[in-house]
C-alpha cells in the first residue's frame, strides 16, 4: 500500500529523523492510516496546519486555483509547522503534491511526496518484469491476431465528410471497422 511504502521509503532516508510532518487531509488524521507505519519504525507523526487550514487550502486548489493566494495559505501553514519543530515533511494528499516545489521553499525542510514513492516503486517493479525475457516455455502471444477473413474498402456515411473505412468481415458479417490509411479523405 502506498502507506506502507511511504513508512519504509522513510526509514531508509528519514537521516536520523523522528519527527514527521504530513501535510493530509483531516480524513488521513481521522483513519490513523500513516500513524502505525511510521509509529512501528520508531517515527513520531504530526498533523501539520490546523483542519480548518487544511480544508479550505485543498478547496481552493480543486476550484481552479490562483496560485496567489494558495500560497498565502502554504504560507499560513508553514507558519504553524515551524512552532512543531519537525524533521521532514511527508506530502500525503495529491492536492498538496502539485505545489510540492512551493511546500520545499516555504517549510525550508526535507519534503517527501507519497505519490512520488508509490510512483518510483511501480517504475521499479515494472523495470525489473520488462527485463524477463520470454522464454520457450512460454507461449508466445499474437498481439496483433487476424481479426477477419476479407476487408472491403468503402466510405462511412456517418457524416458529410465520406471518410474512406476498411470493413472486416468474417462470413458475411462485420467483424471491425477501422479508418482507411490509404483514403484521400482521411487518412486513416
Amino acid at each position: 500500500s502506498i502507506v506502507e511504502e511511504s513508512a519504509s521509503y522513510l526509514k531508509k532516508v528519514q537521516f536520523g529523523a523522528k519527527k514527521i510532518g504530513i501535510l493530509a487531509s483531516p480524513a488521513v488524521k481521522i483513519t490513523k492510516i500513516f500513524e502505525y507505519e511510521l509509529e512501528k519504525n520508531n517515527m513520531n507523526l504530526n498533523y501539520v496546519g490546523d483542519e480548518t487550514s487544511i480544508l479550505s487550502t485543498i478547496k481552493q486548489i480543486k476550484s481552479n486555483f490562483v496560485s496567489g493566494s494558495v500560497s498565502e495559505k502554504l504560507e499560513e501553514i508553514s507558519i504553524q509547522a515551524k512552532s512543531i519543530q519537525l524533521d521532514l515533511i511527508l506530502i500525503a494528499c495529491s492536492e498538496f503534491s502539485i505545489f510540492s516545489d512551493e511546500i520545499k521553499r516555504k517549510f525550508n525542510l526535507p519534503v517527501f511526496d507519497t505519490l512520488d514513492i508509490l510512483a518510483s516503486r511501480i517504475v521499479n517493479f515494472s523495470k525489473k518484469n520488462w527485463e524477463k525475457k520470454v522464454t520457450p516455455s512460454q507461449p508466445k502471444i499474437d498481439t496483433s491476431p487476424k481479426v477477419s477473413s476479407s476487408i472491403s474498402r468503402t466510405t462511412c456515411y456517418m457524416c458529410a465528410c465520406r471518410c474512406g473505412i476498411n470493413v472486416h468481415l468474417e462470413n458475411g458479417k462485420v467483424k471491425y471497422i477501422e479508418g482507411n490509411k490509404d483514403h484521400p479523405v482521411n487518412k486513416g
